[in-house]
């Protein structure tokens, strides 16, 4: 049997605030693809050029939903990435992720590191 995988937004928030969204596509393949876009749902590249697909992903219908509830589910924290999922127009909680890869996602490119990096006001 061929089941397609559920689409996956992650949406990256520092400070309290939304930053960009991850959409995971194609789990079902073994790795997924990653599609990066901002609150607008304009395309944003911040993987290893070679990476990153040329055809983009359709804004969910229910994406100002989803981002309304992780402007709520992501105040207070420096860093958090809130995951959702959408099925039949339902959007569903997957987790919340205070550690992305530990910070060793090898697919991401090292100028995108740093720019999330200098988004993070630590208290120290």
């Amino acid at each position: 049997m061929n089941k397609k995988a559920l689409i996956d937004y992650k949406i990256f928030c520092f400070n309290g605030e939304i930053d960009s969204v991850m959409v995971c596509t194609g789990r079902e393949k073994g790795h997924p693809d990653f599609y990066f876009y901002d609150r607008n749902w304009n395309r944003l590249y911040y993987q290893h050029e070679n990476l990153e697909k040329q055809e983009s992903i359709p804004r969910p219908s229910c994406f100002d939903e989803m981002l309304s509830l992780a402007s709520i589910l992501c105040k207070g924290f420096t860093h958090i990435r809130v995951d959702l999922f959408e099925v039949d127009g339902n959007i569903y909680f997957g987790e919340l992720t205070f550690f992305d890869s530990s910070g060793f996602d090898t697919e991401i490119s090292y100028k995108t590191d740093l720019m999330w990096g200098s988004k993070m006001k630590l208290l120290i």
